[in-house]
């Protein structure tokens, strides 16, 4: 996916102060990957995507990386350091992360709690990707394409979070991103930080998201599709991107939530 999620016009349809509240009562777990049980080493890179005959091809039976480079380290899903190079089947030329896209293997997560933890380690301004405010890490909700999903930015260079939906439309690589909510956030760098982040289609037809960063509301949007295109509904994909970012992600779980 050769694109940055924000380096495209938006809509700003609101903005919400943290709150202290508690989240969604998880139902049953639908996916997981603690991370600690994998070898050290490449878990798939877009080589992969665009190669999948290939007999090299790193390919992973729960990720798919669409751009990029994702590896296991120490534990953790790491997104490498980060850079501009189209990776080789094993990454050994460099991670290509500087745009790091990983996403589900399935593609029928509907109404979801994604929980994870995250440590972000620091931004980079040489990757060949030049350095935008917007950079940082974040969630993937119901992808339908690498066009039409929404994002949960959870870490950012300038200490924003945001939740965004992206849809087919007038924009670089006719893709059009609608900010649905953003707040100050300040980054904590090399912080281990727990982010959950829940999405539901509601009875009134509109569409719930939840940023929730160690247990504190962070941002909340309700898309009704008034600005930006219809919401987003049924089944998708769930993963992470990163832009100019090196993070580690850990204990990752996927619970099903209910309609509401």
């Amino acid at each position: 996916m050769s694109m940055r999620l924000f380096r495209v016009g938006v809509a700003a349809a609101c903005a919400l102060l943290p709150l202290s509240v508690r989240g969604e009562s998880a139902g049953a777990l639908l996916l997981s990957d603690d991370f600690a049980q994998r070898p050290p080493g490449l878990i798939s890179n877009a080589f992969a995507y665009h190669h999948p005959s290939d007999p090299q091809a790193r390919k992973d039976t729960i990720w798919e990386v669409t751009a990029g480079s994702f590896f296991a380290d120490r534990g953790s899903g790491f997104s490498g350091v980060p850079d501009s190079v189209q990776p080789n089947a094993l990454s050994t030329n460099g991670s290509g992360s500087a745009m790091l896209r990983v996403r589900s293997q399935r593609a029928n997560f509907n109404n979801v709690s994604v929980s994870f933890d995250l440590q972000t380690v620091a931004f980079f301004d040489h990757t060949g990707i030049a350095p935008n405010g917007h950079d940082g890490v974040g969630a993937v909700l119901r992808e339908k394409s690498t066009s039409e999903f929404y994002v949960a930015l959870a870490n950012s260079r300038d200490d924003n979070a945001a939740i965004v939906k992206l849809m087919p439309g007038k924009g670089p690589n006719g893709i059009r991103a609608t900010e649905l909510a953003t707040a100050h956030f300040p980054t904590r760098r090399n912080a281990v930080q727990h982010v959950q982040v829940s999405v539901q289609t509601l009875r009134d037809g509109s569409v719930l998201l939840v940023l929730m960063v160690d247990g504190e509301r962070v941002a909340r949007a309700r898309d009704d599709g008034r600005i930006g295109g219809p919401p987003i509904f049924g089944d998708g994909r769930i993963g992470f991107y990163g832009d100019n970012a090196e993070f580690y992600v850990r204990r990752f779980a996927l619970h099903d939530l209910p309609t509401h």
